[in-house]
C-alpha cells in the first residue's frame, strides 16, 4: 500500500517524503536506490531534472538528474572599437584574464587611462591596474582610435542580471544584437533618471526623451537611478 502510495504521488516537498521515507523504508535499501539522503531519492523527488555538470554555465546541482540542457563555454572573441580621445565601452565576454592590463596588452602604447564608475584606474604609463567585472562599463581615453580584442566565454544576458545602486553607474550591453533603449528598461523605467552613452546621448523618462535609439554590443552607458534596482536582459536568442 505504501508502494503504492508512492507512486501515485508524482512529486512531494522535502520534509514529508523524508518523514515518509523514515517511516517506512530507512531500513530498507534492496527495494530501491538510497543512501539516506533526499537529494539521491529520485522517486517522487520534486524538480529532479536539470543540468549537473559543474563545468557548464548553467549548472544547477550536483544532485539532479542531467537532462540534457547543460550549455558548455565557448571561446569567443568581440572587437570594441574605441575611438580617439574618451569612449564607453563594455562586453559580452567574460575574459580569460580579468586584469585590464592583459585586457589591453596589445593596444596599450594607444592607452592613456581606463576607469571604472568608482575612478579607479588602468595607467599603463604608473603600472596601476584594475579588473574587468562583468555588467560594468568603463571609460577608456585613448591618444589613437584602436580596436580592443577582448577573447573568453561569451556571456549569456539572462543568466547575468546587473545590480544598479542608487545614483551613477556605469552599465555594461550583455547582448549581441542591438535593442531599442525603451523597451530593455520598460520593466524600470521609473528608477531611471537619466541614461548617457559616450557620445552624449540621452535617454531622459521623466521628459519622454531618448536620442540614442538603440543600444548597442561593445558600448558602454552611464546611467543614474533614483533607487537601487536590477536590469535584467533577455537572451540572444529572444527579441524585445
Amino acid at each position: 500500500v505504501a508502494w503504492e502510495w508512492t507512486y501515485l504521488n508524482d512529486c512531494f516537498e522535502s520534509e514529508s517524503i523524508e518523514a515518509f521515507i523514515d517511516d517506512h523504508y530507512r531500513n530498507a535499501p534492496e527495494d530501491f536506490y538510497y543512501n539516506g539522503t533526499y537529494d539521491t531519492l529520485y522517486m517522487g523527488k520534486c524538480a529532479a531534472f536539470g543540468c549537473n555538470d559543474i563545468n557548464a554555465i548553467n549548472f544547477e546541482a550536483l544532485s539532479l538528474i542531467n537532462d540534457g540542457s547543460c550549455v558548455y563555454p565557448q571561446i569567443d572573441t568581440q572587437l570594441v572599437v574605441l575611438n580617439n580621445g574618451w569612449s564607453i565601452f563594455s562586453t559580452y565576454i567574460s575574459p580569460l584574464s580579468n586584469e585590464m592590463s592583459l585586457i589591453f596588452s596589445d593596444i596599450y602604447d594607444h592607452t592613456v587611462i581606463v576607469k571604472n564608475n568608482l575612478g579607479a584606474a588602468y595607467l599603463p604609463e604608473w603600472d596601476l591596474d584594475i579588473s574587468l567585472e562583468i555588467g560594468e562599463g568603463y571609460f577608456a581615453k585613448m591618444n589613437s582610435a584602436d580596436t580592443l580584442k577582448i577573447t573568453g566565454t561569451q556571456l549569456l544576458p539572462e543568466l547575468n542580471p546587473i545590480d544598479l545602486v542608487e545614483g551613477w553607474n556605469l552599465l555594461a550591453y550583455l547582448r549581441e544584437d542591438p535593442a531599442d533603449v525603451l523597451l530593455v528598461f520598460q520593466n524600470i523605467y521609473e528608477h531611471v533618471i537619466i541614461l548617457k552613452d559616450g557620445l552624449g546621448n540621452v535617454y531622459y523618462p521623466q521628459w519622454n526623451y531618448n536620442n540614442i535609439g538603440e543600444m548597442n554590443a561593445g558600448e558602454g552607458y552611464q546611467i543614474k537611478m533614483n533607487t537601487a534596482t536590477q536590469l535584467e536582459y533577455l537572451s540572444n536568442d529572444e527579441e524585445y
